[in-house]
């Protein structure tokens, strides 16, 4: 199933259209790190919707306090295709930021360790240093500015994963 939806397009709109055009049910998060009523996630699986020749694994979202779609979230298993890239760019147009990260420094290194079921994991937060780049270059971040929402795509080189993210810039 081809689905390239005009996600932009629902920025600003009701849940229940969201949900309607991107045909699938969202469920409120339940974490201490988001607000309840602003927070959901699509449920599982999500088969067979083509983007741009990429499929999204799933969709997260979040609404603003009136209850209409602040951002939308594509959540994919895999970086994306120069083929996909180049579809995009016809679509936006050349981006406006195509960000690599040039260097990395570790900040902090924290151990946690949870008695209760014996896991003990390592947390590790790095400063980048980012600077503007090509596709060829395996950027971090591609951003594109418009002048009502900004889409901004990151690539997970290392987990080979990939995330595009619609945003509402006044809502």
């Amino acid at each position: 199933m081809n689905s390239n939806i005009k996600y932009e397009a629902l920025l600003g709109k009701t849940l229940m259209l969201a949900q309607e055009r991107i045909n699938c049910t969202f469920s409120v998060v339940n974490s201490e790190f988001y607000a309840p009523d602003y927070n959901m996630f699509s449920n599982e699986p999500v088969d067979g919707r083509n983007y741009f020749g990429m499929y999204p694994k799933r969709y997260s979202l979040s609404l603003n306090n009136k209850k209409l779609v602040k951002s939308i979230i594509m959540h994919f298993d895999n970086i994306m295709s120069d083929h996909t890239f180049n579809a995009l760019v016809e679509v936006y147009g050349e981006p406006d930021k195509t960000l690599v990260i040039h260097d990395r420094k570790l900040k902090q290194e924290n151990t946690l360790i949870n008695e209760d079921i014996q896991i003990e994991t390592t947390v590790k937060t790095h400063e980048l240093d980012l600077r503007e780049g090509a596709f060829t270059d395996k950027p971090l971040f591609i951003i594109w500015e418009k002048n009502d929402y900004k889409m901004t795509i990151l690539l997970k080189h290392k987990s080979n994963s990939s995330m595009i993210v619609f945003n509402k810039k006044d809502l």
